[in-house]
């Protein structure tokens, strides 16, 4: 790959931003120990920078290559012109409207390209993203060739999730179909009428900051419209109990002997040398590990009435904790 021996085609399945502080849930994520909030809702990924017109350092879908592609003429398979409207009533869940367009290898290498589709509608009375991706294709081109690719969408290339219907709803009126090499770098594009369908009904007035995500103003009012019920209550990490998590009880003593242990006999297990870095990220790995999971993984050395003599201390139970231990003493 790299003496241009074989042509890398790979495409991204993610967006890489410019800044962490760009992510639509910097500033909620990851919340509390017990609770985290995806306040940003559907904008994830690049339906949130795409909407917002974030600029990102990667697009989604972006890949390098050591040749070039034209993209020509996107059009109706079936009459071989520009489509100009659909009925959705008529579509299939997953298809019923077949489009192509020609793809023309314009370098002097041989490879795959990944040719992607995207819908968006015009209206903006339904919370959704800009655009989505609704199909893609992988194609194999010579230098020079040119092949034809074929897209099939149905139904649900044009739906949105009701939550008050509990069902998708594909609203009636103007969407534009794109397609191109990433959710960047849409080549060809045209027009689309789609006709029945359902009328949207105007989105709640609390939700405003959904259909203006560039803001990123998802407070707890706004979250709340969106969940359709108020924020549970975080449960909170006292007592302590098999659930409980190594990073959940490190504020104790025993916590914090566990932890070192444990981080100890992970280290012993990595064959290189371990550097700060490594050390984070092991540290970080096992501050999730639920308590139950140390009886699984050591081998008999922490037995389970151990784990619950721990646990009692920990709680301050020390009644229930010299039990345990007469208990094992009468075995």
């Amino acid at each position: 790959m790299l003496f241009g021996e074989v042509n890398p085609s790979g495409k991204l399945a993610e967006t890489f931003p410019l800044r962490l502080e760009d992510a639509a849930c910097h500033d909620w994520f990851p919340g509390e120990p017990r609770q985290v909030q995806y306040r940003e809702g559907l904008w994830v990924g690049y339906r949130f920078f795409d909407t917002s017109e974030t600029p990102v350092a990667f697009p989604f879908g972006h890949g390098l290559s050591y040749t070039t592609f034209t993209y020509h003429r996107l059009r109706d398979a079936e009459t071989d012109l520009p489509p100009e409207q659909v009925d959705s009533d008529q579509l299939g869940e997953w298809d019923g409207l077949t489009v192509k367009c020609d793809i023309e290898n314009t370098g002097a290498v041989a490879g795959y390209e990944i040719a992607q589709l995207y819908i968006g509608a015009d209206t903006h009375n339904v919370y959704r993203p800009r655009r989505e991706l609704r199909d893609f294709v992988k194609v194999w081109l010579e230098p020079g060739q040119t092949r034809t690719v074929v897209f099939n969408l149905g139904r649900r290339a044009f739906a949105y999730w009701d939550k008050d219907v509990h069902d998708w709803m594909v609203e009636a009126g103007d969407y534009r179909i794109g397609v191109g090499a990433s959710s960047a770098d849409l080549r060809l594009s045209c027009g689309l009428k789609v006709l029945s369908g359902t009328a949207a009904i105007p989105p709640n007035p609390a939700l405003q900051a959904y259909l203006e995500p560039g803001n990123r103003t998802f407070d707890t009012a706004a979250f709340t419209a969106l969940l359709g019920q108020p924020i549970p209550k975080v449960n909170p990490t006292f007592p302590y109990h098999p659930n409980s998590t190594l990073g959940e009880i490190r504020g104790t003593f025993i916590g914090k002997k566990l932890h070192k242990l444990v981080l100890r006999s992970v280290t012993e297990m990595v064959p290189d040398e371990v550097d700060e870095k490594l050390d984070r990220i092991l540290a970080a790995m096992l501050g999730e590990m639920p308590l139950r999971n140390l009886v699984m993984l050591s081998g008999g050395k922490f037995p389970p009435w151990l784990l619950t003599l721990c646990i009692h201390l920990m709680n301050g139970q020390y009644w229930p904790a010299l039990k345990t231990l007469i208990s094992r003493g009468n075995r």
